[in-house]
C-alpha cells in the first residue's frame, strides 16, 4: 500500500512527557494513572484508566471512560470526540494535564518507527506496540543480558538474530518480538526457550546460566502464576462495568477485551510447548471469559463491529474460515475485524451484511 493511501499515525503528547506514536494497528490504547493504562500520567487528578483512544478504520476518537474528574475541551466536559490534528484536551480538570494529538503520514522513511517494519533484516517484521510495562521489563532484561555477554545491538543484527531498529524498540518496551525472533534472541542470550515471555509476565530475571537447567514444570508454574494473576484481575473488573446501555460501556469493555487477547496469546504460546493439563485449563478459562464478555458487549447499542461479528459467528457456530467464505473476504480480514484492527470499508460492509443475516435467523 502506498503511504498516501495509509491512515495517519497519531502522536500523543501528555504534558511535558515524551510523545507516544501510534499506528492504527496499535489502537485501542488507554491513558491513565496506572496499569492497565498503556500511557500513564502520575497525577492524582487522573483516573486509573481515564481516556480510551481508538481507531475505527477511518477516524481516531477519544472517550472518557467514566473518569472521576473528567476530560475537557475548551473548558467544557466531554464524553467522546473525534480527534483532529493539533487538538489539545485537558484531563483531570478544565486546566488539568494537557494532552495534544497530532497526525502524520507514514512515509517510507518513517515505517520502521511507526509501522513496525524491519530495518533490512529478512527475519524481522515484528508487531509494534506502545510502551507496555511487561514488555519494558523483558526488554530491559534482554539489554542487560546482552551487555553482560558483550554483544552490541549491531552484532545481533549482523548475526540475523533481530533487526537493530526492532531490538532498540524492544529494549525500550515499545515492541514485542514475534515468536521466531524471540526464540533466536533467547538462544543468542543463552536463555531457555520462553524466558522472555516469563519475564514479561512477572517471573524472576535469570542472574546466570542456571536458566538452562530449570525444569519444564517450574517454567510452566511461573507462567501459570503470572497469567492466572492477570486473568483474575480482569475477571474481577468485569462485574464493575457500567450497564450495557451506558455510553461508556463499549469503551471500558474494549479495554478488558484487549487485555484478554494478550493473556490468551501468552497462554496459547505456553500451551504449545508445555505438557500437563494446567496450561490447557487456564487457556480454556481465558477463552470462556473472552467469549462471555464479548457476547455481553455485543448487546450494547453502540457495540463495534468486532464484538458483534464475534458474537454472531459464535451464535451461528461458524469458524473463521466459514465466516470468511460466507462474506467473500479472506480469513485474515475476519481475524483483524474481531481484533478491532482496521479493515477495508467494503469488507466491513460485507461482514455487516452477514451479521444481519445471522441474527435474523
Amino acid at each position: 500500500m502506498n503511504a498516501e493511501n495509509e491512515p495517519p499515525a497519531l502522536t500523543i503528547t501528555c504534558g511535558h512527557a515524551a510523545p507516544h506514536t501510534l499506528s492504527p494497528g496499535d489502537a485501542p490504547i488507554t491513558i491513565g494513572r496506572e496499569l492497565p493504562a498503556q500511557i500513564r500520567i502520575d497525577d492524582q487528578r487522573v483516573s486509573r484508566t481515564h481516556l480510551l483512544v481508538e481507531f475505527d478504520g477511518a477516524t481516531w476518537t477519544a472517550t472518557d471512560t467514566r473518569s472521576t474528574n473528567g476530560t475537557f475541551v475548551g473548558g467544557e466536559p466531554i464524553d467522546r470526540l473525534t480527534i483532529s490534528d493539533g487538538l489539545t484536551i485537558h484531563i483531570g480538570h478544565e486546566d488539568g494535564i494537557p494532552v495534544t494529538f497530532a497526525f502524520w503520514e507514514i512515509g517510507e522513511t518513517d515505517r520502521t518507527t511507526v509501522a513496525g517494519l524491519d530495518d533490512g533484516s529478512d527475519d524481522d517484521d515484528d508487531t509494534a506496540h506502545l510502551t507496555d510495562p511487561g514488555v519494558a521489563r523483558a526488554g530491559a532484561a534482554a539489554a542487560a543480558r546482552r551487555e553482560e555477554l558483550g554483544f552490541s545491538q549491531r552484532k545481533l543484527s549482523d548475526d540475523k538474530v533481530i533487526g537493530q531498529s526492532n531490538l532498540v524498540a524492544f529494549e525500550r518496551g515499545r515492541r514485542w518480538p514475534r515468536d521466531s525472533t524471540r526464540a533466536k534472541l533467547e538462544q543468542a542470550l543463552n536463555w531457555a526457550p520462553g524466558t522472555l515471555t516469563r519475564i514479561r509476565y512477572g517471573a524472576a530475571i535469570p542472574e546466570d546460566d542456571s536458566t538452562e537447567v530449570i525444569s519444564d514444570s517450574v517454567r510452566v508454574a511461573v507462567l501459570l502464576d503470572a497469567l492466572e494473576l492477570a486473568l483474575n484481575g480482569i475477571k474481577a473488573r468485569v462485574p464493575k462495568l457500567p450497564s450495557i446501555t451506558s455510553g461508556t460501556f463499549a469503551a471500558e469493555a474494549a479495554v478488558l477485551l484487549a487485555e484478554l487477547r494478550r493473556v490468551q496469546a501468552a497462554a496459547a504460546e505456553g500451551a504449545r510447548s508445555a505438557t500437563g493439563s494446567e496450561i490447557a485449563l487456564l487457556l480454556s478459562d481465558v477463552r470462556r471469559t473472552y467469549n462471555e464478555l464479548t457476547i455481553l458487549a455485543a448487546r450494547a447499542p453502540d457495540a463495534p463491529l468486532s464484538q458483534r461479528l464475534y458474537a454472531a459467528r459464535h451464535h451461528a457456530e461458524l469458524t473463521v474460515e466459514e465466516t470468511a467464505n460466507a462474506s467473500a473476504v479472506d480469513a485474515k480480514t475476519v481475524i483483524d475485524a474481531e481484533a478491532d484492527r482496521p479493515i477495508p470499508p467494503d469488507a466491513a460492509a460485507a461482514l455487516e451484511t452477514l451479521i444481519a443475516q445471522l441474527i435474523s435467523r
